[in-house]
């Protein structure tokens, strides 16, 4: 349907757009409004063309009818369509084609299936409050809208109210109160009074009205319910339908039936794609994967690739953020504005460094600086701007480029933004030793670098909590990022180190750990630590795998609180009997492949152990005893010739891997006893004798 700038002042048009809205009310008709060289502040606002031609055609007509075109043309509006005010006609075309065939698409998509169920098989004796959520951009609106089309034949009176947030934030409470009031009342420019929306009232006057209200993006519940007069008036044969990105919002609406709407499946999305691109493209899966299935940011992708050629779809988004912020930015700035400082901080780091990472393990790092992790997660759930999946935190792929967007844009220079991640920008920085007290966290994949860096790279970033430097497609283990003049200090406000294939004998004896939460330093050139004592209070994960020269791990004795200890590989250890902090926090020791480790420490304190691997210890050839509350215990191909007679205490034991123990000749007698076992490993226990006695253990020799 075609509305122009001439519209209103066609008295036979606006009979014509009466007539079309009651068959539409009775039939259910879809109806795409094309708005062409007129937009719809002209046609809506108090001071549009709309507004000029009704009010000069009120003092020569009825006052009634021009009501009802009024009414008519208020109608049309809220259904939306497409402002044409410029170009060819022939696009025109292919626009409203597009609309249309979105629009069946929609119709027939999992979601409305879904919500169209939910609102059928609802039997509410009272009024029904329906809550639709989920992420910006996830098509909340353009649901809400379809599902009112669909409902409006079946009620007396009809509202929709687009987003709630924005127009609360532009009117006010008082006018979108009268406006709404004006809308069910069916008078204009309505003035009510407090005894005209008492209970009692609305209820009498509308218990036999069939009432549809669909507010979209509420962020407020307590706004919500003041527009509306309440939802105490509310009852049998009255349906509200709210949609928020906040679960809790909804919530606190008292929605009696909860939806999420779910991402645009594969298939969904290659639809979607097919709408713009007309022939078979390579770069229409990357458009899916990049898009993470929320159909604005998928929309806006293709529409734009459509028109210009890109090398990447990841390059473009960025493009589209910087050019076109209406399109993807708008849908995401407010969610972000909304935050507080501690949320935003979490949304920036998960952002730029933790997406898809256990969650548990940022909590721990993030805690240690300063953040209510935990609680800040809970909220970035709530504003649907993250998810767990097996615990882990998965952000989309658009969110995720946005968080990153957002921390480009602090600074020109990237040596004055608060977190690195861009290979060539971290290598700038590092490089030109330009480092400020900007940068708090810097992820650097050196796969493909070679380096030197000087030994006052980190002098200057005084305020840096997070480092990691990793190779994510080094097979070899050939790292080249060096330190040929050494390194003489690290920042002491370091949270996180992870620094694979450190190419030093040790760290700088300048540096303080007292904030260090986990060193992760797999496949380093370290000998020890450090000289002497530091303050390793806060330390809780310690992982040095692979660092064939180490010999030395003697300062661990005053780490009281870690947790997880990784020396996996590290060839060149033999003595570690007073290494293990002797307390209860330990819950993992690593020591697989240590071939020449000779002496273990006393274990019985360790009482939160749970997880012991000593397999490939070649020369480990006595244990004095075991943690007492083990569940995991590797021991294959060590030298042992007997077990501590301690083993028979660990009812909690599942796993015990004695394969390959060549020299083992018997096993205690109270093995036996040991019903949690699970999986117990003996091929290759040549020396070992019967186990007839192991009546109660399967002796699973996989």
């Amino acid at each position: 349907m075609i509305i122009s700038n001439t519209y209103a002042s066609s008295t036979q048009s606006l009979d014509h757009l009466v007539a079309i809205m009651k068959h539409r009310k009775a039939t259910g008709l879809v109806i795409i409004p094309i708005y062409f060289k007129v937009t719809l502040s002209d046609i809506y606002g108090s001071k549009g063309k709309f507004e000029a031609a009704f009010l000069q055609l009120q003092s020569s007509l009825q006052e009634d009818k021009v009501k009802r075109w009024k009414a008519a043309v208020t109608e049309i509006v809220s259904i939306g369509g497409i402002e044409w005010t410029k170009g060819f006609q022939f696009i025109l075309a292919e626009e409203v084609v597009r609309n249309a065939s979105l629009r069946l698409y929609l119709k027939n998509s999992k979601n409305m299936v879904e919500i169209l169920s939910l609102l059928e098989h609802s039997e509410c004796l009272d009024v029904e409050i329906f809550g639709l959520w989920g992420m910006p951009g996830i098509g909340k609106t353009s649901l809400a809208r379809e599902v009112f089309e669909i409902l409006v034949p079946q009620y007396d009176l009809c509202y929709f109210l687009q987003d709630f947030h924005l127009e609360f934030e532009m009117k006010g409470l008082w006018q979108l109160r009268d406006d709404f009031f004006s809308k069910i009342f069916g008078e204009e420019k309505l003035s009510l009074d407090a005894s005209d929306t008492k209970l009692s009232f609305m209820r009498d006057r509308f218990h036999n009205k069939r009432i549809l209200v669909v507010l979209d993006d509420v962020s407020n519940a307590r706004d919500a319910e003041a527009v509306l007069g309440g939802f105490g008036w509310f009852s049998k044969g009255h349906t509200i339908i709210l949609t928020s990105r906040k679960k809790q919002v909804l919530v606190q609406c008292k929605a009696k039936e909860l939806y999420e709407i779910q991402k645009l499946c594969e298939f969904e999305s290659f639809r979607l794609c097919k709408q713009y691109l007309n022939e078979e493209s390579e770069v229409i899966s990357e458009l899916i994967s990049c898009s993470s299935g929320i159909p604005l940011v998928l929309k806006a992708l293709v529409s734009s690739v459509s028109k210009r050629h890109i090398n990447s779809v990841k390059e473009h988004l960025w493009f589209l953020l910087e050019n076109s912020p209406s399109l993807i930015e708008g849908a995401f700035r407010r969610s972000f504005d909304c935050l507080d400082e501690n949320e935003k901080n979490i949304f920036l780091d998960i952002a730029c460094f933790f997406r898809g990472v256990d969650m548990d393990h940022v909590v721990q790092i993030l805690d240690a600086c300063g953040v209510y992790t935990n609680l800040g997660i809970c909220d970035l759930i709530d504003e649907s701007l993250i998810s767990l999946c097996d615990n882990r935190i998965d952000m989309p792929i658009p969110f995720q480029e946005f968080g990153r967007f957002l921390v480009h844009e602090e600074d020109e220079d990237p040596c004055e933004r608060s977190r690195l991640w861009d290979p060539s920008d971290i290598t700038n920085v590092l490089t030109s030793n330009s480092g400020t007290d900007a940068i708090e966290g810097i992820f650097l994949d050196a796969s493909d670098l070679t380096c030197e860096l000087g030994p006052t790279v980190f002098d200057k970033m005084c305020k840096l909590r997070l480092l990691k430097f990793y190779y994510s497609t080094s097979g070899n283990h050939q790292f080249m990022l060096s330190l040929p003049q050494g390194l003489y200090s690290l920042p002491d406000e370091l949270r996180l180190l992870h620094w694979e294939g450190y190419p030093l004998e040790n760290l700088p004896q300048k540096f303080n750990p007292e904030n260090l939460v986990q060193l992760n330093m797999p496949y380093s050139d370290m000998v020890k630590l450090w000289e002497g004592k530091k303050n390793l209070g806060n330390l809780k994960i310690l992982k040095l795998s692979h660092s064939e020269k180490l010999t030395d791990i003697r300062m661990l004795s005053e780490a009281l609180n870690l947790e997880n200890i990784d020396l996996e590989g590290c060839t060149s250890l033999v003595d570690i009997s007073s290494s293990i902090p002797r307390c209860g926090k330990l819950v993992s020791l690593n020591m697989k492949g240590c071939s020449r480790l000779q002496s273990l420490p006393a274990m019985v304190g360790l009482t939160s152990l749970k997880f012991l691997d000593l397999s490939g210890c070649l020369d480990l050839e006595e244990i004095q005893d075991f943690a007492p509350n083990l569940k995991e215990l590797y021991l294959a191909g060590t030298a042992i010739r007997e077990l501590p007679s301690s083993i028979e205490n660990l009812t909690e034991l599942v796993t015990l891997d004695l394969e390959n123990c060549k020299r083992l000749q018997q096993l205690p007698v109270g093995v036996s006893n040991l019903k949690s076992i699970v999986k117990l490993k003996l091929s290759g226990c040549g020396s070992l004798g019967s186990l007839l006695k192991l009546k109660a253990v399967d002796c699973g020799t996989s």
